[in-house]
Protein backbone atom coordinates (compact mmCIF):
# COMPACT_ATOMS: atom_id res chain seq x y z
CA UNK A 1 0.00 0.00 0.00
CA UNK A 2 1.79 3.52 -1.10
CA UNK A 3 3.02 5.37 2.19
CA UNK A 4 2.58 8.88 0.39
CA UNK A 5 -1.15 9.97 1.26
CA UNK A 6 -1.03 13.28 0.80
CA UNK A 7 -3.76 15.30 -0.42
CA UNK A 8 -2.69 17.64 -2.66
CA UNK A 9 -4.75 20.98 -2.38
CA UNK A 10 -4.10 24.41 -3.50
CA UNK A 11 -6.22 27.23 -4.43
CA UNK A 12 -5.46 28.79 -8.19
CA UNK A 13 -6.70 31.65 -9.73
CA UNK A 14 -7.27 30.57 -13.06
CA UNK A 15 -6.43 33.47 -15.41
CA UNK A 16 -9.13 33.86 -18.03
CA UNK A 17 -6.96 34.96 -21.14
CA UNK A 18 -7.21 32.70 -24.33
CA UNK A 19 -10.24 30.83 -22.59
CA UNK A 20 -13.93 31.19 -24.37
CA UNK A 21 -15.92 31.75 -21.00
CA UNK A 22 -19.29 30.56 -22.82
CA UNK A 23 -18.91 26.80 -23.76
CA UNK A 24 -19.77 27.01 -27.53
CA UNK A 25 -19.44 23.90 -29.72
CA UNK A 26 -19.26 23.96 -25.70
CA UNK A 27 -28.76 -8.33 -7.03
CA UNK A 28 -29.53 -11.26 -6.21
CA UNK A 29 -27.94 -11.92 -2.71
CA UNK A 30 -25.96 -14.68 -1.45
CA UNK A 31 -29.03 -14.83 1.65
CA UNK A 32 -32.66 -14.73 0.48
CA UNK A 33 -33.91 -11.13 0.10
CA UNK A 34 -35.56 -9.61 2.70
CA UNK A 35 -37.79 -7.62 0.43
CA UNK A 36 -40.12 -9.76 -2.15
CA UNK A 37 -38.27 -9.47 -5.80
CA UNK A 38 -41.13 -8.06 -8.11
CA UNK A 39 -39.75 -9.25 -11.30
CA UNK A 40 -37.82 -12.36 -12.11
CA UNK A 41 -34.17 -12.78 -11.47
CA UNK A 42 -32.31 -12.14 -14.24
CA UNK A 43 -30.31 -14.96 -16.02
CA UNK A 44 -26.67 -13.43 -15.60
CA UNK A 45 -24.47 -13.88 -13.31
CA UNK A 46 -25.75 -12.59 -10.19
CA UNK A 47 -24.63 -10.04 -7.88
CA UNK A 48 -23.44 -11.65 -4.41
CA UNK A 49 -21.50 -10.19 -1.48
CA UNK A 50 -17.77 -11.83 -1.34
CA UNK A 51 -16.57 -12.96 1.60
CA UNK A 52 -13.09 -11.06 2.33
CA UNK A 53 -9.98 -12.36 1.50
CA UNK A 54 -5.83 -12.15 1.21
CA UNK A 55 -6.17 -9.87 -2.04
CA UNK A 56 -9.11 -8.04 -0.66
CA UNK A 57 -8.69 -4.54 -1.83
CA UNK A 58 -10.26 -3.60 1.88
CA UNK A 59 -7.44 -5.80 3.14
CA UNK A 60 -6.36 -3.36 6.16
CA UNK A 61 -8.71 -0.41 5.86
CA UNK A 62 -10.36 -1.55 9.07
CA UNK A 63 -7.19 -1.69 11.34
CA UNK A 64 -7.35 2.03 12.10
CA UNK A 65 -3.58 1.70 13.43
CA UNK A 66 -2.68 0.19 10.34
CA UNK A 67 -4.39 3.53 8.84
CA UNK A 68 -2.74 5.70 10.78
CA UNK A 69 0.89 4.00 10.13
CA UNK A 70 0.65 5.11 6.84
CA UNK A 71 1.90 8.38 7.42
CA UNK A 72 2.73 11.20 9.87
CA UNK A 73 0.08 13.27 7.79
CA UNK A 74 -2.69 11.14 7.62
CA UNK A 75 -5.41 11.94 9.41
CA UNK A 76 -7.63 9.36 11.71
CA UNK A 77 -10.93 10.69 10.66
CA UNK A 78 -12.66 13.60 8.48
CA UNK A 79 -13.69 16.29 10.79
CA UNK A 80 -11.64 19.28 11.49
CA UNK A 81 -12.10 21.82 14.68
CA UNK A 82 -11.63 25.10 11.88
CA UNK A 83 -14.99 26.48 12.12
CA UNK A 84 -16.88 28.52 9.86
CA UNK A 85 -15.83 31.73 11.16
CA UNK A 86 -12.41 30.90 11.33
CA UNK A 87 -12.87 29.65 7.85
CA UNK A 88 -14.24 33.31 6.72
CA UNK A 89 -11.55 35.02 8.34
CA UNK A 90 -8.65 33.31 6.51
CA UNK A 91 -10.86 32.81 2.93
CA UNK A 92 -11.36 35.29 0.33
CA UNK A 93 -15.39 35.24 -0.39
CA UNK A 94 -17.06 33.32 -2.69
CA UNK A 95 -13.69 30.64 -2.25
CA UNK A 96 -13.00 27.28 -0.64
CA UNK A 97 -10.34 26.09 1.16
CA UNK A 98 -9.38 22.84 2.43
CA UNK A 99 -9.92 21.44 5.97
CA UNK A 100 -7.41 18.55 5.96
CA UNK A 101 -3.82 18.28 5.36
CA UNK A 102 -4.19 14.63 3.46
CA UNK A 103 -7.15 12.64 2.09
CA UNK A 104 -8.68 9.58 3.74
CA UNK A 105 -8.02 6.47 1.13
CA UNK A 106 -11.40 4.85 1.40
CA UNK A 107 -10.26 2.22 -1.17
CA UNK A 108 -7.41 0.82 -3.40
CA UNK A 109 -8.83 0.52 -6.36
CA UNK A 110 -9.88 3.89 -8.72
CA UNK A 111 -12.94 4.28 -10.11
CA UNK A 112 -16.50 6.45 -9.80
CA UNK A 113 -18.45 6.76 -6.68
CA UNK A 114 -21.04 9.22 -4.95
CA UNK A 115 -21.03 10.49 -1.05
CA UNK A 116 -24.13 11.32 1.21
CA UNK A 117 -23.65 12.92 4.41
CA UNK A 118 -24.92 10.60 7.64
CA UNK A 119 -25.23 11.49 11.38
CA UNK A 120 -21.82 9.27 11.85
CA UNK A 121 -20.04 10.83 8.78
CA UNK A 122 -20.11 10.79 6.00
CA UNK A 123 -21.10 7.45 3.16
CA UNK A 124 -19.32 6.69 0.05
CA UNK A 125 -20.65 4.16 -2.79
CA UNK A 126 -18.49 3.11 -5.59
CA UNK A 127 -17.78 1.15 -8.28
CA UNK A 128 -14.15 -0.43 -8.94
CA UNK A 129 -12.60 -3.42 -10.96
CA UNK A 130 -10.05 -5.59 -9.60
CA UNK A 131 -9.55 -8.65 -11.28
CA UNK A 132 -11.45 -8.26 -14.38
CA UNK A 133 -14.54 -8.08 -12.04
CA UNK A 134 -16.53 -5.42 -11.04
CA UNK A 135 -17.41 -4.65 -7.36
CA UNK A 136 -20.03 -1.95 -5.44
CA UNK A 137 -18.51 -0.87 -2.19
CA UNK A 138 -19.71 0.88 0.69
CA UNK A 139 -17.16 2.27 3.37
CA UNK A 140 -18.03 5.05 5.66
CA UNK A 141 -15.55 7.76 6.68
CA UNK A 142 -16.29 8.35 10.27
CA UNK A 143 -14.60 10.42 13.72
CA UNK A 144 -12.02 7.07 14.01
CA UNK A 145 -11.72 6.74 10.18
CA UNK A 146 -12.56 4.89 7.46
CA UNK A 147 -14.90 1.92 8.09
CA UNK A 148 -15.96 -0.59 5.14
CA UNK A 149 -19.63 -1.19 5.30
CA UNK A 150 -20.37 -3.97 2.20
CA UNK A 151 -19.06 -5.22 -1.14
CA UNK A 152 -21.03 -7.06 -3.67
CA UNK A 153 -19.40 -8.51 -6.61
CA UNK A 154 -21.75 -7.60 -9.96
CA UNK A 155 -21.66 -8.24 -13.83
CA UNK A 156 -18.83 -5.83 -15.49
CA UNK A 157 -19.70 -2.83 -17.06
CA UNK A 158 -17.02 -1.99 -19.44
CA UNK A 159 -15.44 1.52 -19.41
CA UNK A 160 -17.77 2.92 -16.40
CA UNK A 161 -17.48 5.94 -15.99
CA UNK A 162 -20.62 7.08 -13.44
CA UNK A 163 -21.09 6.19 -10.22
CA UNK A 164 -24.20 4.29 -8.49
CA UNK A 165 -26.71 6.53 -7.24
CA UNK A 166 -26.69 6.89 -3.59
CA UNK A 167 -29.13 8.86 -0.89
CA UNK A 168 -29.87 9.23 3.02
CA UNK A 169 -32.91 8.58 3.91
CA UNK A 170 -33.66 8.90 7.79
CA UNK A 171 -31.88 5.56 9.40
CA UNK A 172 -31.39 3.82 5.70
CA UNK A 173 -29.60 4.28 2.33
CA UNK A 174 -30.83 4.41 -0.57
CA UNK A 175 -28.81 2.83 -3.72
CA UNK A 176 -29.30 2.24 -7.26
CA UNK A 177 -27.00 0.54 -9.44
CA UNK A 178 -27.08 -0.71 -13.30
CA UNK A 179 -24.57 -3.27 -14.08
CA UNK A 180 -23.00 -4.83 -16.81
CA UNK A 181 -26.00 -7.03 -17.93
CA UNK A 182 -27.70 -3.58 -18.09
CA UNK A 183 -30.28 -4.49 -15.69
CA UNK A 184 -31.43 -1.74 -12.63
CA UNK A 185 -31.08 -2.71 -9.07
CA UNK A 186 -32.20 -1.05 -6.24
CA UNK A 187 -31.14 -1.76 -2.37
CA UNK A 188 -32.94 0.22 1.11
CA UNK A 189 -30.30 -0.80 2.87
CA UNK A 190 -29.68 -0.02 6.66
CA UNK A 191 -27.01 2.47 7.83
CA UNK A 192 -24.50 -0.20 8.64
CA UNK A 193 -24.86 -1.36 4.66
CA UNK A 194 -27.28 -4.21 5.65
CA UNK A 195 -30.25 -5.06 3.37
CA UNK A 196 -30.90 -6.59 -0.06
CA UNK A 197 -31.51 -5.32 -3.66
CA UNK A 198 -34.46 -6.02 -6.07
CA UNK A 199 -34.40 -5.74 -9.82
CA UNK A 200 -36.61 -2.45 -11.20
CA UNK A 201 -36.06 -3.02 -14.73
CA UNK A 202 -33.61 -4.33 -17.92
CA UNK A 203 -32.29 -2.83 -21.18
CA UNK A 204 -31.07 0.30 -18.79
CA UNK A 205 -28.15 2.67 -20.49
CA UNK A 206 -24.63 1.72 -18.81
CA UNK A 207 -23.75 5.26 -19.48
CA UNK A 208 -25.92 7.17 -16.53
CA UNK A 209 -26.49 6.64 -13.63
CA UNK A 210 -30.11 6.15 -11.88
CA UNK A 211 -31.64 8.68 -9.78
CA UNK A 212 -33.13 7.56 -6.45
CA UNK A 213 -35.13 9.72 -3.58
CA UNK A 214 -37.25 9.16 -0.96
CA UNK A 215 -41.25 10.06 -1.51
CA UNK A 216 -43.03 9.36 1.66
CA UNK A 217 -43.40 5.64 2.15
CA UNK A 218 -41.75 5.33 -1.02
CA UNK A 219 -38.56 5.64 -3.14
CA UNK A 220 -38.70 6.40 -6.70
CA UNK A 221 -35.68 5.40 -9.17
CA UNK A 222 -35.25 7.41 -12.72
CA UNK A 223 -33.11 6.15 -15.07
CA UNK A 224 -32.29 5.86 -18.87
CA UNK A 225 -33.37 3.28 -21.08
CA UNK A 226 -31.17 1.98 -23.67
CA UNK A 227 -33.82 2.52 -26.97
CA UNK A 228 -33.52 5.10 -30.18
CA UNK A 229 -34.23 7.89 -28.94
CA UNK A 230 -32.87 6.93 -25.61
CA UNK A 231 -36.53 6.79 -23.02
CA UNK A 232 -36.88 8.41 -19.55
CA UNK A 233 -37.82 5.80 -17.21
CA UNK A 234 -39.44 6.00 -13.47
CA UNK A 235 -40.29 3.33 -10.95
CA UNK A 236 -42.25 3.72 -7.38
CA UNK A 237 -41.33 0.78 -4.96
CA UNK A 238 -43.26 0.34 -1.57
CA UNK A 239 -41.79 -0.30 1.55
CA UNK A 240 -42.69 -3.87 0.70
CA UNK A 241 -40.42 -4.19 -1.77
CA UNK A 242 -43.21 -3.84 -4.73
CA UNK A 243 -43.02 -1.81 -7.41
CA UNK A 244 -46.56 -0.13 -7.48
CA UNK A 245 -45.80 2.37 -10.66
CA UNK A 246 -43.95 3.00 -13.69
CA UNK A 247 -44.17 5.93 -15.75
CA UNK A 248 -42.90 7.03 -19.13
CA UNK A 249 -42.02 10.57 -18.93
CA UNK A 250 -40.04 10.78 -22.33
CA UNK A 251 -41.70 13.61 -24.01
CA UNK A 252 -43.79 12.94 -27.67
CA UNK A 253 -41.40 12.61 -30.56
CA UNK A 254 -38.68 13.40 -28.06
CA UNK A 255 -35.50 11.26 -26.14
CA UNK A 256 -34.79 11.51 -22.39
CA UNK A 257 -31.46 10.59 -20.45
CA UNK A 258 -29.31 11.46 -17.89
CA UNK A 259 -31.92 12.23 -15.29
CA UNK A 260 -30.25 13.96 -11.62
CA UNK A 261 -32.40 15.43 -8.72
CA UNK A 262 -31.94 18.97 -8.09
CA UNK A 263 -29.44 19.82 -5.11
CA UNK A 264 -31.84 21.71 -2.35
CA UNK A 265 -35.03 20.91 -3.67
CA UNK A 266 -35.12 17.14 -3.62
CA UNK A 267 -38.60 16.10 -5.17
CA UNK A 268 -37.70 17.90 -8.71
CA UNK A 269 -35.03 15.86 -10.60
CA UNK A 270 -33.96 16.84 -14.73
CA UNK A 271 -33.27 15.19 -17.36
CA UNK A 272 -31.96 16.21 -21.16
CA UNK A 273 -33.15 15.34 -24.56
CA UNK A 274 -29.89 15.42 -26.11
CA UNK A 275 -28.67 16.09 -29.66
CA UNK A 276 -25.94 16.96 -31.47
CA UNK A 277 -26.64 20.40 -31.63
CA UNK A 278 -30.00 22.33 -29.65
CA UNK A 279 -31.13 20.14 -26.77
CA UNK A 280 -33.65 20.52 -24.39
CA UNK A 281 -33.64 20.56 -20.33
CA UNK A 282 -36.53 19.25 -18.94
CA UNK A 283 -38.00 19.01 -15.31
CA UNK A 284 -40.01 16.78 -13.41
CA UNK A 285 -41.79 17.99 -9.86
CA UNK A 286 -43.01 14.97 -7.30
CA UNK A 287 -46.24 14.42 -5.60
CA UNK A 288 -45.50 13.58 -1.84
CA UNK A 289 -46.28 10.17 -2.74
CA UNK A 290 -43.63 9.99 -5.70
CA UNK A 291 -46.39 10.75 -8.05
CA UNK A 292 -44.48 12.51 -11.31
CA UNK A 293 -46.07 15.37 -13.14
CA UNK A 294 -45.48 15.80 -16.35
CA UNK A 295 -42.15 16.85 -17.80
CA UNK A 296 -42.05 20.92 -18.50
CA UNK A 297 -39.22 22.50 -20.55
CA UNK A 298 -36.26 24.11 -17.97
CA UNK A 299 -34.24 25.22 -20.85
CA UNK A 300 -32.89 24.94 -24.37
CA UNK A 301 -29.14 24.29 -23.80
CA UNK A 302 -26.51 23.78 -27.29
CA UNK A 303 -23.32 21.41 -27.59
CA UNK A 304 -23.88 18.98 -24.84
CA UNK A 305 -21.27 16.32 -24.50
CA UNK A 306 -22.39 12.46 -25.40
CA UNK A 307 -23.20 11.02 -22.69
CA UNK A 308 -24.36 13.97 -20.58
CA UNK A 309 -23.82 14.35 -17.02
CA UNK A 310 -26.30 17.10 -15.37
CA UNK A 311 -25.78 19.03 -11.85
CA UNK A 312 -28.74 20.78 -11.39
CA UNK A 313 -29.13 23.20 -8.56
CA UNK A 314 -32.31 25.09 -6.68
CA UNK A 315 -32.55 29.05 -6.89
CA UNK A 316 -35.03 31.41 -5.52
CA UNK A 317 -38.32 32.07 -7.21
CA UNK A 318 -38.73 27.79 -8.06
CA UNK A 319 -35.69 28.29 -10.75
CA UNK A 320 -33.15 25.69 -11.70
CA UNK A 321 -29.30 26.39 -12.71
CA UNK A 322 -28.10 23.19 -14.12
CA UNK A 323 -24.21 22.17 -14.65
CA UNK A 324 -23.44 20.26 -17.53
CA UNK A 325 -20.50 18.55 -19.67
CA UNK A 326 -20.10 20.10 -23.09
CA UNK A 327 -18.62 20.67 -26.22
CA UNK A 328 -16.33 24.14 -26.23
CA UNK A 329 -13.39 26.02 -28.47
CA UNK A 330 -12.16 23.19 -31.60
CA UNK A 331 -14.21 20.51 -30.08
CA UNK A 332 -12.63 20.16 -27.08
CA UNK A 333 -14.64 19.35 -23.80
CA UNK A 334 -16.27 21.52 -20.83
CA UNK A 335 -18.17 21.83 -18.21
CA UNK A 336 -21.01 24.87 -18.42
CA UNK A 337 -23.40 26.55 -16.59
CA UNK A 338 -27.40 27.51 -17.88
CA UNK A 339 -29.71 29.51 -15.85
CA UNK A 340 -33.28 28.82 -15.59
CA UNK A 341 -34.11 31.74 -18.06
CA UNK A 342 -32.70 34.08 -20.75
CA UNK A 343 -28.80 34.70 -19.50
CA UNK A 344 -26.39 32.71 -21.82
CA UNK A 345 -24.23 29.43 -20.55
CA UNK A 346 -20.95 30.04 -19.15
CA UNK A 347 -18.11 27.90 -17.92
CA UNK A 348 -16.61 26.44 -15.37
CA UNK A 349 -14.55 25.20 -16.53
CA UNK A 350 -13.22 26.47 -20.07
CA UNK A 351 -12.53 23.80 -23.25
CA UNK A 352 -9.03 22.81 -22.78
CA UNK A 353 -8.67 18.85 -23.24
CA UNK A 354 -10.25 16.35 -25.11
CA UNK A 355 -12.60 13.22 -23.32
CA UNK A 356 -15.22 12.86 -20.60
CA UNK A 357 -15.56 15.34 -17.82
CA UNK A 358 -17.88 15.42 -14.71
CA UNK A 359 -19.87 17.61 -12.41
CA UNK A 360 -21.86 17.70 -9.35
CA UNK A 361 -23.24 20.15 -7.26
CA UNK A 362 -24.61 20.82 -3.02
CA UNK A 363 -26.47 23.82 -1.97
CA UNK A 364 -25.57 25.63 0.78
CA UNK A 365 -26.39 29.60 0.92
CA UNK A 366 -25.22 29.57 -2.78
CA UNK A 367 -23.92 26.35 -4.47
CA UNK A 368 -20.64 24.93 -5.14
CA UNK A 369 -20.06 23.18 -8.33
CA UNK A 370 -17.40 20.45 -8.55
CA UNK A 371 -16.00 19.52 -11.71
CA UNK A 372 -13.32 17.17 -13.60
CA UNK A 373 -11.04 19.95 -15.19
CA UNK A 374 -8.04 18.46 -17.98
CA UNK A 375 -4.31 19.39 -17.02
CA UNK A 376 -3.21 19.45 -21.10
CA UNK A 377 -4.60 19.07 -23.90
CA UNK A 378 -4.37 15.54 -24.93
CA UNK A 379 -7.44 12.95 -24.78
CA UNK A 380 -6.59 10.89 -22.25
CA UNK A 381 -4.15 12.86 -20.18
CA UNK A 382 -4.35 14.12 -16.30
CA UNK A 383 -7.73 15.54 -14.74
CA UNK A 384 -7.84 17.64 -11.62
CA UNK A 385 -11.07 18.84 -10.10
CA UNK A 386 -12.19 22.11 -9.41
CA UNK A 387 -14.79 23.52 -6.89
CA UNK A 388 -16.36 26.85 -7.53
CA UNK A 389 -18.86 28.75 -5.41
CA UNK A 390 -21.66 30.05 -7.70
CA UNK A 391 -23.98 32.84 -6.66
CA UNK A 392 -26.50 34.91 -8.40
CA UNK A 393 -24.48 37.27 -10.05
CA UNK A 394 -20.92 35.91 -9.76
CA UNK A 395 -18.64 32.83 -10.04
CA UNK A 396 -15.91 32.22 -7.59
CA UNK A 397 -11.99 31.03 -8.21
CA UNK A 398 -11.39 27.87 -7.97
CA UNK A 399 -9.78 25.58 -5.66
CA UNK A 400 -7.95 22.79 -7.06
CA UNK A 401 -8.04 19.41 -5.69
CA UNK A 402 -5.82 16.60 -6.65
CA UNK A 403 -4.51 13.32 -5.10
CA UNK A 404 -1.14 11.83 -4.17
CA UNK A 405 -0.19 10.82 -7.61
CA UNK A 406 -1.67 14.40 -8.77
CA UNK A 407 -4.89 13.86 -10.76
CA UNK A 408 -7.64 13.82 -9.45
CA UNK A 409 -11.22 12.67 -11.22
CA UNK A 410 -14.94 11.53 -10.87
CA UNK A 411 -15.97 14.04 -8.22
CA UNK A 412 -18.78 13.89 -6.17
CA UNK A 413 -19.57 15.91 -2.73
CA UNK A 414 -21.99 16.17 -0.04
CA UNK A 415 -22.44 18.95 2.58
CA UNK A 416 -22.80 18.22 6.15
CA UNK A 417 -25.22 19.95 8.77
CA UNK A 418 -21.77 21.98 9.74
CA UNK A 419 -21.08 23.01 6.69
CA UNK A 420 -18.16 21.01 5.94
CA UNK A 421 -17.65 19.66 2.02
CA UNK A 422 -16.98 16.21 1.34
CA UNK A 423 -15.50 15.67 -1.62
CA UNK A 424 -14.91 12.04 -3.24
CA UNK A 425 -12.48 11.70 -5.77
CA UNK A 426 -10.10 9.39 -7.66
CA UNK A 427 -6.80 9.35 -8.34
CA UNK A 428 -4.49 6.99 -9.58
CA UNK A 429 -3.88 4.68 -6.90
CA UNK A 430 -7.50 4.66 -5.31
CA UNK A 431 -11.02 6.70 -4.08
CA UNK A 432 -9.93 9.55 -1.65
CA UNK A 433 -11.88 11.77 0.28
CA UNK A 434 -10.74 15.04 0.80
CA UNK A 435 -12.85 17.61 3.19
CA UNK A 436 -13.23 21.19 2.09
CA UNK A 437 -15.29 24.66 3.53
CA UNK A 438 -16.49 27.15 1.22
CA UNK A 439 -17.23 30.87 2.55
CA UNK A 440 -20.32 31.59 0.43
Amino acid sequence: MPRDLHLLLAIVIFAAVGCDPTPRDVPQETAPPETETVEAAPEVAPVVDEAPNEDDPLAGFDDIEQLRQEGPDTPAGTTSAASEATVNAATPPLSCTPLLRAAVKLWSTPGPAEIVATPEGFVVAGYAVVDDAEQLFLVRAQEDGPRPLRRLVIPRSRGREVPPALVSAGDELLVGIVDGTQVVSFGRLRRDGTGSFVEIARNADTRYSPAVQEAGDHAVIAYTEAATPMRMKLARMNRRGEIDARHDLTPSGRGGSAPAFVSGRPRTFVFVDAHAGTSALYRVDLQADGTPAEPRVVRPVTNIFDPAELAPVARAGDKIDVGYTAIGNGAATAVGLVRDGARPAVALVPSRGYGPLHVDVVRGRHAVFLADSTKDETNAGPREVVARVVTEDAIGPPLVITGPRGTARFARAARRDDGAIGVVFSDEDGVYLATIRCRD
